[in-house]
């Protein structure tokens, strides 16, 4: 295998990874991406923006990964507590053109790095989104997989898509432009982030790749988590924002505390 270009030269890609007390998740991550960098001749570096609690090793697990894999290019920046603060702090540390953000539980096939990437770059997109893979073969998470990839293709053709941000690519002067994430909201940042990338006048759609993204909320009532989803889907295609359900589904932390909903979103909570 050739080697990489020099960490000293603009890298193909920066990967941002948002972390807040991501230890039992983020190695997998890490070792993932590990597997990927085999497809890349140019050089990729790894962002990992940490906002974890003192009693967390998220750090320490991948400052060891770094030492462990010194030919790729790994760093740490410490961020204030958010996910998107962390997500623009990561950004504002990346060196390349074009920025990925992952989510420290986010899954993806061998290669689907860099055909998601030439892809993204194919349909000269500012910004790209992935669609959702099953984890399963469960029939319930099928199906509302397949449907949430059916809104998200309706909506990208729309003034106001949405995606998640748990794997979503970026230009950087894009994401400059506009001002990065709105670090005020806690919920529906990602969707809000790249509406304001369309009204810019840059182009946002779906790579055909897909990935695997965290389903632990859709298994613990999985007819309850379709109807809200869909709920969704007509009351934002109608209204243009969330729905009070659906923000009442995301709107706590970890710690089961309430996110303080940005103020658009309150009047209909």
């Amino acid at each position: 295998m050739a080697e990489r270009v020099s960490k000293s030269e603009q890298p193909v890609l920066s990967v941002v990874i948002p972390a807040r007390n991501e230890e039992q998740k983020i190695p997998l991550l890490l070792a993932m991406l590990r597997r990927e960098m085999q497809y890349f001749l140019e050089d990729i570096e790894i962002i990992v923006a940490n906002n974890s609690d003192r009693d967390d090793s998220t750090a320490s697990i991948v400052s060891d990964f770094s030492m462990h894999n010194p030919k790729m290019n790994v760093q740490i920046v410490e961020s204030e507590k958010g996910v998107s603060k962390a997500r623009n702090c990561g950004a504002d540390a990346a060196r390349s053109d074009t920025i990925l953000f992952l989510d420290a539980d986010t899954r993806m096939q061998e290669g689907v790095l860099r055909s998601s990437l030439a892809s993204m770059n194919l349909a000269d997109l500012d910004a790209a989104g992935f669609y959702f893979d099953s984890p399963t073969n469960a029939p319930l998470e099928r199906l509302f997989v397949e449907l949430s990839n059916g809104a998200h293709w309706v909506l990208q053709h729309t003034p106001m898509p949405v995606c998640t941000a748990a794997a979503l690519y970026v230009k950087k002067d894009a994401h400059n432009e506009i001002g990065g994430f709105n670090e005020d909201m806690s919920f529906f940042e990602d969707s809000d982030y790249v509406q304001r990338i369309v009204r810019s006048g840059r182009q946002f759609g779906f790579v055909p790749e897909r990935v695997v993204f965290d389903m632990s909320r859709f298994r613990t009532s999985p007819l309850h988590f379709m109807r809200i989803h869909a709920e969704n889907v007509f009351h934002f295609m109608t209204h243009g924002v969330p729905s009070p359900s659906i923000i009442q589904e995301y709107h706590r932390n970890r710690d089961g505390a309430l996110y303080e909903l940005h103020e658009q979103y309150e009047k209909i909570s």
